[in-house]
């Protein structure tokens, strides 16, 4: 492998792929932390708790939103799995043979097929939502 920035592009590219789940993860706790502290201050106010309800099936009503996470799920892991099993064609773990090149194989392996069966589960379950 050679020195230099040539040797920086693996781990930007790897750090960049993982910053993606990370910054939804985060914006999505903060949502619902969020629309907690909505439905905390509407009940101190007095509110009824039919009204409360409301706010959040207006607000959470995401019927639709939520048919999409195990396809969005599958697509990250898909991704992941494949760029792990990239990197180790790429020998970005080691020479081939190796035990390092072989487990990035195997989690590479395992989350393209988890990945896969996400994607797949969803496209027969359509009618459930």
């Amino acid at each position: 492998m050679s020195s230099g920035p040539e040797s920086f592009i693996p781990i930007i590219a790897i750090a960049g792929g993982l910053s993606i789940p990370i910054f939804w993860f985060f914006f999505e706790s903060k949502n619902k932390a969020s629309r907690d502290r909505m439905v905390e201050k509407a009940l101190e106010s007095g509110a009824p708790l039919e009204e409360v309800r409301d706010l959040l099936t207006e607000d959470g009503a995401k019927t639709k939103d939520i048919r999409k996470m195990p396809f969005r799920k599958g697509l990250i892991l898909m991704a992941l799995g494949a760029g792990l099993l990239m990197s180790r064609e790429l020998e970005f773990f080691g020479p081939s043979g190796t035990e390092e090149s072989g487990m990035a194989g195997v989690f590479g392996l395992c989350g393209l097929l988890l990945g896969a069966a996400l994607f797949t589960s969803d496209i027969f379950n359509r009618k459930r939502f």
